[in-house]
């Protein structure tokens, strides 16, 4: 990767306002950022590596893991899904969230 371009995903995720998370084929979380503090109760390092139900109770887990499952198949995004959060196991309020996902792919079309 050219450092450029290095320097743009670090600026990203360091600096992005909105909320990002980069999941696997598997959606376990590969990358995120902590714009929303409220929503990591445990260390970066415990969250990493983990399926999204894992570290998120989801209000409808089975419609946010098929909206990811058909993004994922057929590459097109999904856009403006309201989706209330709350980190594992936490007690409080569920926070309501505008969620969009996209399927990342290599210049030469494989599926990141």
């Amino acid at each position: 990767m050219p450092v450029e371009d290095a320097a743009v995903l670090e600026a990203l995720f360091d600096q992005s306002p909105t909320g990002l998370l980069i999941l696997d084929t598997e959606l376990r979380i590969l990358r995120i950022n902590l714009t929303r503090p409220v929503l990591h109760a445990a260390p970066l390092q415990q969250i990493v590596g983990r399926h999204i139900t894992d570290v998120y109770d989801l209000s409808a887990p089975g419609d946010v893991e098929a909206m990811l499952g058909d993004v994922l198949k057929s590459g097109a995004p999904a856009q403006g899904r309201l989706v209330g959060v709350r980190p594992k196991g936490a007690p409080g309020p569920e926070y309501l969230f505008s969620v969009s996902a996209s399927r990342l792919e290599s210049p030469q079309g494989r599926i990141l």
